[in-house]
């Protein structure tokens, strides 16, 4: 279930927005300095990338740049806070890279990777975590050497859930969340996901994050969620749901704040009229924007649907100090 404070937050959106471009998900630097986006630009031909590019957020008014000039197809960000290091997906058949800087040649693991989507860094920058489509079950977490591609555990959710985007806890890596669904006759589904938590230094099994959510059993849409990613200090995960009941026919997602091992529900931080979703943490505030621990940067639309076939999506700033949280 969830909770909505008196008032949800209002994006703020990082850029004025052209018409024919839409910007999707996105990683943040660890001086909150730098972002890199997913930009789909759009014109009488049709939709060119999504291509990422890097966003100068020191600077009012800086114009996106591409970051992987002659990469045609480049998606799905993480920023290492401890290495620089830049993971991501590329090509139509989502293989991962790994980028040493802006501006750098980067490492494109190649078929080793292939169909490894949301490459995520654990917080040493040593390897990473990946939602992989291979193998049983379909998809899992896999993890891989941030040097070399290689494959080092595979299925750590075990064989009775499907995992997808994983997120590595920055305080305690052992910590993994990730949108997870149990195995069945049914193919995965993201919108009959919970956020599932697994202790990979523990033999139990992986367990809802949200206290109420049934570890068994029918789908509850009540706990429905997607897209995890936990707070610098691993006590709060951030995560997107559509299941308020007021918009559950059209699907639209908000953005919800729960503390882990806590037992109040998840406090709803957006309306689902922006369809927000794939929330990141700023480091400690931004540069020009409020200052504290608990700022995040999401893709949202920018108004009603429109003819373009990604919103068009937006970045915009939450600024979450008026929730009250405190670490």
């Amino acid at each position: 279930m969830a909770s909505a404070p008196p008032t949800l937050i209002t994006p703020g959106f990082l850029l004025p927005y052209p018409a024919p471009v839409s910007d999707y998900r996105c990683a943040v630097n660890a001086d909150a300095t730098a972002a890199i986006l997913e930009r789909t630009t759009f014109s009488a031909t049709g939709p060119v990338g999504p291509q990422l590019c890097l966003l100068d957020l020191t600077k009012e008014g800086a114009e996106p740049m591409f970051l992987l000039p002659g990469i045609g197809i480049s998606t799905r960000p993480d920023w290492s806070w401890t290495t620089g290091r830049i993971a991501f997906n590329y090509t139509g058949s989502v293989m991962v890279g790994v980028l040493p800087a802006p501006g750098q040649a980067p490492t494109l693991f190649g078929s080793l990777t292939a169909q490894m989507n949301y490459p995520t860094w654990f917080p040493d920058g040593t390897k990473l975590a990946t939602e992989d489509d291979n193998g049983t079950p379909s998809p899992n977490t896999t993890t891989i050497d941030a040097s070399t591609g290689a494959i080092r555990e595979t299925a750590l959710e075990g064989a009775g859930l499907w995992g997808g985007m994983p997120s590595v806890n920055p305080a305690s890596p052992n910590l993994i969340a990730f949108a997870g669904q149990p195995v069945s006759g049914a193919t995965y589904n993201q919108d009959q996901n919970y956020i599932y938590v697994m202790d990979t230094s523990s033999s139990d099994p992986p367990a809802p994050l949200e206290s109420g959510a049934p570890a068994s059993g029918p789908f509850n849409p009540n706990y429905q969620g997607r897209a995890p990613w936990w707070s610098p200090d691993g006590k709060w995960v951030v995560f997107e749901s559509n299941r308020s009941s007021q918009y559950e026919a059209n699907g639209l997602y908000a953005i919800y704040l729960y503390h882990y091992g806590g037992s109040k529900p998840a406090m709803q931080v957006t309306s689902t009229i922006y369809n927000c979703n794939h929330a990141k943490w700023f480091p400690n505030g931004f540069p020009g924007g409020p200052s504290g621990p608990f700022q995040l940067i999401v893709a949202c639309w920018r108004g009603p649907q429109s003819n373009l076939p990604e919103g068009p999506y937006g970045l915009s700033a939450l600024d979450l100090t008026p929730l009250g949280i405190t670490f």
